[in-house]
């Protein structure tokens, strides 16, 4: 799943933040008109230094700004049903950038052949896989995953999977391996590596077909919901707004 960066939301919170200084400082000039004689003009209540003032917000606090939150945060859309129920199309989500490496179960943003992906961390380095019939084993025990779904029965097998191979454990047969959507591995993570989910399994292009995603391809961790709107209808899910992504 292909997610895009949100930035209209950046570009309209610097220009609400312009016109809400505009709308303090005319504010502020009615007020001081209609008290009359009341108000004192202090030294600093000059024209000129209230536009010194909004020049310096203007060309150096909201660039600053600007940058922090495309460092440290970033706003993005979700336009497809690769993560649902965990993201629907029309949600809008909060990723902050991950200061280590990713954990289990996380839901993580990477970079994959140039486009932004989402996708869960079900692995990590060192890890052996594996799926039987849609049911996920670490190291040999099943893991309760309540966030995914799987929707049909399809076991066809597909020349997409045969990467696979190079990566079964010793004494496990390469020529015999027939790995399907639903079953496959067990497949032993190289260092420096993770494979990743999607939440629906039957319609999710993640490391089952593309491998494994290097550590410094994971940019960010998805963390909030801050909006989401239904494509078909336009209205917001009220409901689903500051959810977190869990």
């Amino acid at each position: 799943m292909s997610i895009a960066p949100d930035s209209q939301i950046l570009s309209i919170g610097g220009s609400g933040s312009l016109a809400l200084t505009l709308a303090v400082a005319w504010d502020a000039m009615r007020c001081a008109r209609r008290s009359g004689t009341i108000f004192v003009p202090q030294r600093y209540n000059r024209w000129y230094i209230y536009a010194a003032l909004l020049a310096v917000n203007v060309l150096l606090i909201q660039p600053q700004f600007g940058k922090l939150l495309n460092i440290r945060v970033e706003l993005f859309r979700t336009p497809s049903t690769a993560m649902q129920p965990t993201l629907l199309p029309g949600d809008r989500f909060v990723a902050t950038r991950l200061a280590r490496g990713p954990l289990r179960q996380e839901v993580v943003l990477y970079r994959n052949r140039g486009l932004d992906l989402i996708k869960r961390v079900v692995g990590l380095p060192g890890d052996t896989l594996s799926m039987q019939a849609g049911t996920l084993f670490v190291d040999g025990r099943a893991v309760s995953e309540p966030y995914a779904v799987r929707l049909t029965e399809d076991e066809s097998e597909s020349p997409d999977f045969r990467w696979q191979t190079r990566y079964l454990p010793s004494g496990e047969s390469a020529a015999s391996y027939r790995p399907t959507q639903a079953t496959w591995g067990p497949l032993v993570i190289p260092p420096g590596s993770y494979f990743v989910l999607g939440d629906n399994r039957d319609d999710s292009f993640d490391s089952r077909y593309s491998g494994f995603v290097l550590a410094d391809s994971i940019r960010k961790r998805a963390r909030v919901l801050y909006l989401s709107v239904d494509p078909d209808t336009k209205l917001p899910r009220w409901g689903r707004i500051g959810r977190s992504i869990q």
